[in-house]
């Protein structure tokens, strides 16, 4: 089976991925809520056959790093587990933490900014595993919890595990396309 052909037979599933991550409300103000997101993000890179680890630093709910695939090169994948409050609440058509798909468009908190995104690459890792029986280059996740307050630690971070977190190249949490239309490729972020 091609890789394309496995993502469409699984679609439903990595939907389903997308929806319970989405269900749940990992805000900034709800240390519960952030804590059930990071155990879903590591339970689902377990799934992957990740090693998980958290990573403490300053006063930011923990890190996760996952390390998955092995070869010459290391691709570091940046992400995040927390979203932005829900307010004003009167405006969402729906309940922001009960994902509803809705001609053909999924609305819930988070969808777009970050987990989208997240379980974006967790299903393509996962196909690119099932169709080619392993990933040939080692893959390390940094997902963290405090990206929609600013990353006030994200120094801390990097000054305590940066050595952890070396890599050929790294991919950042989201793009979009530019005022033509075009896909926006961005350099540097977080002031690093």
């Amino acid at each position: 089976m091609s890789l394309r052909e496995f993502v469409r037979a699984n679609q439903d599933r990595y939907l389903e991925w997308l929806c319970d991550a989405c269900s749940i409300p990992s805000l900034p103000e709800d240390p519960q809520g952030l804590e059930r997101m990071a155990e879903w993000c590591e339970a689902k890179l377990r799934e992957l056959g990740a090693t998980t680890e958290r990573l403490a630093y300053g006063r930011a709910p923990q890190a996760l790093l996952g390390e998955l695939g092995s070869g010459e090169r290391t691709l570091l994948v940046y992400d995040h587990y927390d979203v932005q409050p829900v307010d004003p609440l009167e405006l969402w058509a729906s309940d922001p933490f009960s994902p509803e798909l809705r001609d053909g468009v999924l609305y819930a908190r988070g969808c777009a900014d970050n987990k989208g995104d997240l379980v974006a690459r967790l299903a393509g890792l996962h196909a690119l595993g099932e169709t080619r029986g392993s990933i040939p280059v080692g893959v390390k996740f940094l997902i963290e919890g405090e990206e929609e307050t600013g990353s006030r630690n994200f120094d801390a971070l990097v000054s305590r595990h940066g050595e952890r977190l070396v890599a050929d190249g790294c991919v950042w949490e989201g793009a979009g396309l530019d005022h033509a239309g075009r896909p926006e490729f961005v350099f540097g972020a977080k002031g690093l």
